[in-house]
């Protein structure tokens, strides 16, 4: 309930920055997944929580990633690889 004023945002697996989102008291954790008890922790702390899958969140962040490069890095050649697939959808 109310207005979110504070969010984290971690492509991929989000354990390992759940404290540091939880230190700068995010009220909001986007994130690829988390497992059940960092959920909880997360939660005895007010926080929010969103998942919205390890693989989808890494494609919507590299995207993003090979821009920034390709700006920052005049001249670089950024490739995303046309191979990779998410796992939780069949061929």
């Amino acid at each position: 309930e109310g207005e979110v004023t504070r969010v984290a945002v971690c492509a991929g697996a989000g354990r390992g920055l759940l404290g540091e989102a939880l230190a700068k008291k995010s009220e909001l954790y986007l994130t690829g997944e988390l497992p059940h008890h960092d959920a909880l922790r997360a939660a005895a702390a007010g926080m929010t929580v969103v998942c919205a899958l390890h693989s989808n969140s890494e494609r919507a962040a590299l995207g993003r990633m090979k821009e920034r490069l390709e700006k920052e890095a005049a001249g670089l050649e950024v490739k995303l690889s046309g191979e990779d697939r998410d796992p939780f959808v069949l061929c």
